[in-house]
């Protein structure tokens, strides 16, 4: 599925659109330690100046490649890219952020040096004001364990793909990639990957650098992410059921509010979505769940 060349890792830049952070991101990839890298930018149709960035870039620098497809093509772009990884390795990197310069050189030779067929860095959010360590890695560790990476990749709470690099033979044996017009399509990717492909390391002190976008005032960054956790924790339970991995997980849902009834500002019914499962509460008093399995 995937070509052999004679990279050490593909990296993956899917972009629509990406022109406002778009430099800051080819910086940090042209910058790596590790020279050995191809970068594909795969452009889903922006109209934007992005491809004018990239353009820019590639005249300087022979590893960009550039590809792109009309913006009503149903592909998914970061199955494009794929196909025209070359890598050992894979990574992506989402063009609203960056990745520390020594990111891919820490994470392909910790790859090799444990046999690894998934490498697992840390990830920082940050934005313009401050920045805060979501997932930090203080030593080395290898584990086979279906469950057992699911634990050390902070799976399904970061559902993340970008924090990690994926022996990109093994994608392609076992037909990983991303499902097309549908949503939450990396959550699926990264099941999967941490499902089939057997041994994953953790690297301590790297970072991937998440940017939190800013968002319009009538837009609340809680309740976005809270959609998104339910929604990839909804993802993850058809993934857990469907493959039968024997995981158990103990941590607190988000909740948010399906339908109310009041009456003098005073809930008489309330219906929460927990989940994946439903609560009523009867003046305060939680009734009864019911269970949704679709």
């Amino acid at each position: 599925m995937f070509k052999n060349g004679n990279f050490k890792v593909s990296i993956i830049v899917p972009i629509l659109n990406s022109e406002k952070y778009l430099n800051d991101c080819l910086n940090s990839l042209i910058s790596q330690t590790l020279t050995e890298i191809e970068i594909i930018c795969a452009d889903g149709g922006s109209d934007d100046n992005s491809i004018k960035i990239i353009e820019k870039f590639a005249n300087k620098d022979p590893r960009i490649k550039i590809i792109t497809q009309p913006k009503n093509d149903s592909d998914n772009i970061k199955n494009i890219g794929l196909q025209a990884a070359s890598g050992e390795f894979v990574g992506f990197v989402n063009p609203k952020d960056k990745a520390d310069l020594d990111f891919f050189s820490k994470l392909y030779n910790t790859a090799k040096k444990y046999n690894a067929d998934i490498a697992c860095a840390g990830i920082i959010k940050f934005d313009n004001k401050k920045e805060k360590k979501i997932i930090h890695y203080k030593k080395c560790i290898t584990v086979e364990k279906v469950s057992s990476k699911y634990e050390l990749a902070y799976i399904p709470q970061y559902s993340c793909i970008w924090n990690k690099i994926y022996k990109t033979k093994l994608l392609s044996k076992y037909s990983i990639l991303f499902e097309e017009n549908t949503g939450f399509e990396e959550v699926k990717f990264i099941h999967k990957a941490l499902l089939f492909l057997k041994r994953m390391v953790t690297v301590p002190n790297i970072y991937y650098n998440s940017r939190n976008l800013e968002l319009p005032d009538s837009i609340s960054l809680d309740e976005i992410y809270k959609t998104e956790f339910l929604n990839s924790m909804e993802n993850a339970h058809k993934l857990i059921e469907e493959y039968n991995i024997n995981w158990k997980y103990d941590y607190k849902y988000p909740s948010r509010r399906i339908w109310s009834f009041s009456l003098f500002r005073i809930n008489l019914i309330l219906i929460k979505k927990i989940g994946r499962d439903y609560l009523v509460k009867i003046l305060g008093i939680p009734f009864f769940g019911i269970k949704n399995h679709l």
